[in-house]
């Protein structure tokens, strides 16, 4: 697992531009338009930088964080639905199944992880050997 360290810094960088460029880019088309609007590259770069944070705490064994990053891009990945036509919408009730889904994939994940590596997941995040 210590050849991931290497991944660990550019992929935080990814998630931090993301999250950072979404709000600028919120910020000028706001100002645009004179009023708050959220375009849909605001959701778009959400999910890029939450993959980047999904990735980042399975790689550090952080639990909470991941299963966090993995219900949160199902809710980014909703407000960009929620702009698509009514008819091209996904109910309520299938966003909760995928909420519940995403919950249960993270958790396989995680006992996966743990099983192969002889990682403990309920647990502070896993700190690198320096050697």
């Amino acid at each position: 697992m210590n050849e991931w360290r290497f991944w660990l810094y550019p992929l935080g960088l990814v998630a931090q531009a993301a999250f950072g460029l979404r709000f600028l880019i919120q910020w000028i088309e706001s100002e645009k338009k004179q009023q708050s609007v959220v375009p849909p590259l605001f959701w778009k770069l959400s999910l890029l930088g939450n993959g980047a944070l999904f990735i980042h705490s399975f790689i550090q064994a952080h639990f909470p964080m991941c299963l966090a990053q993995s219900l949160n891009a199902v809710l980014f990945w909703r407000n960009l639905n929620l702009l698509q036509p009514a008819e091209k919408q996904c109910s309520l009730k299938k966003v909760l199944y995928l909420l519940l889904f995403a919950a249960c994939t993270t958790t396989i994940l995680f006992t996966l992880q743990a099983n192969l590596f002889a990682i403990s997941w309920i647990s502070a995040p896993w700190v690198f050997n320096s050697a």
